[in-house]
């Protein structure tokens, strides 16, 4: 019984079910009002995003260290959050610009 259990999962969470070859790619590098392949007003919205989560991070990192609370800065998960949504959107605002900026990887 056990063996069976874990056969099942193995090919369970195998890579291929992972969902990592998504098609079409580029519905990650655009809105879903966006009628054209490329926008700069998504860019730059993508952009603002990710400026304002790094501000915000970095904020709250020189206020922690200027209250001399920086060895207690990872203990709460409302910065952990903070810390993933800024990787979230730098990271959505590089993938947009990469694509606006060389069309040659839409293809891949």
């Amino acid at each position: 019984m056990p063996s069976k259990f874990v056969a099942s999962c193995k090919q369970e969470l195998e890579v291929r079910n992972c969902g990592f070859a998504h098609l079409p790619a580029e519905e990650f590098v655009k809105s879903q009002w966006q009628s054209r392949t490329k926008s700069i007003f998504f860019l730059l919205y993508r952009l603002a995003l990710a400026i304002f989560f790094t501000g915000v991070v970095i904020n709250s990192m020189v206020v922690a260290a200027q209250t001399a609370h920086f060895g207690k800065y990872f203990i709460y998960l409302t910065h952990w959050g903070i810390l993933l949504c800024m990787g979230t959107t730098v990271m959505g605002a590089v993938l947009v610009m990469v694509w606006y900026f060389h069309p040659e990887y839409s293809g891949k």
